[in-house]
């Protein structure tokens, strides 16, 4: 069966701490993040979920949304999606009526990454509101907002092909599997330290995904070696084919050899004494 294809409408607006009382909806790109004490920038997104088929089992939920290139500011290293609870309009939100927000009910944080586009998964928010234990406000997006000077520039016009999206997969008690929005390239990044001891990447589900390819760049001063492993259910791994050593601002290419349903980076110093920091690039093809 052809899968089915539908484009929720998008509702964004930026809100700005030393500009409490003004309004910032329908602009092409907005910040995120913290210039100074009294600068924070968050922003609102508010998408309806109600072409979900009433027999609907969801499967997984993103949220994608592409940052510039030549942001000249330090990247947040964690971004949160979080539910909203009340009620907003992209008319007349701003910092001083902005809606607040369920700390406890929000997606999976993640690090922004320069010129990409950036996934958040938000599987957990969507199956609340489909399965009405909360009403559908939309989410924020905001940074932990703790060092001066962290933020991103994300592209927020939504006529454009690379503006922000919603990718919803569910499956219907027939056990057809039904997309929101059509198959795409998908990607993600993350950074971390590493020393003597095993080090790990985040765990994918690239059970639909059709291609999968790692990309990790040594940033530290000290070699490391890397290698994929595979899991069929997402705790119990064993190794793919093939360990990279890694040198000094040295980026190589990992490719699954076997495909499997889960997949994730092992990554440790050569040397037990020595630390150094990676750069891994997640993508993929749905």
């Amino acid at each position: 069966m052809e899968p089915f294809h539908i484009k929720p409408n998008i509702n964004i607006a930026q809100i700005i701490s030393n500009k409490p009382s003004e309004n910032f909806g329908y602009i092409p790109a907005m910040f995120l993040g913290r210039y100074t004490p009294n600068c924070i920038c968050r922003i609102l997104f508010k998408f309806p979920i109600t072409s979900l088929p009433e027999d609907a089992m969801i499967i997984e939920a993103t949220f994608n949304i592409t940052s510039f290139s030549n942001n000249i500011a330090t990247l947040p290293k964690k971004i949160t999606p979080y539910a909203l609870i009340e009620n907003w309009s992209v008319d007349t939100v701003n910092w001083n009526n902005q809606p607040p927000f369920n700390e406890e009910i929000r997606g999976e944080s993640a690090a922004v990454g320069r010129g990409i586009e950036n996934e958040f998964d938000i599987t957990s928010i969507v199956r609340k509101w489909y399965d009405n234990q909360i009403p559908n406000h939309g989410i924020i997006l905001k940074s932990d907002e703790i060092k001066d000077n962290t933020y991103a520039r994300l592209i927020t016009d939504i006529n454009k092909s690379y503006g922000p999206n919603i990718n919803i997969i569910y499956q219907l008690k027939s056990e057809c599997v039904c997309k929101v929005i059509p198959t795409k390239f998908i990607e993600g990044i993350e950074e971390f330290d590493t020393n003597g001891d095993y080090k790990f990447s985040k765990t994918r589900d690239t059970s639909l995904t059709k291609t999968v390819t790692y990309f990790i760049e040594n940033l530290g001063e000290s070699s490391v070696t890397a290698n994929l492993q595979i899991s069929p259910d997402g705790v119990n791994f064993v190794e793919d084919k093939g360990v990279k050593v890694i040198k000094k601002n040295e980026v190589v290419v990992l490719i699954p050899y076997v495909f499997a349903k889960f997949t994730r980076l092992r990554v440790k110093n050569i040397n037990n004494n020595e630390i150094s920091r990676v750069r891994i690039w997640y993508q993929g093809q749905k």
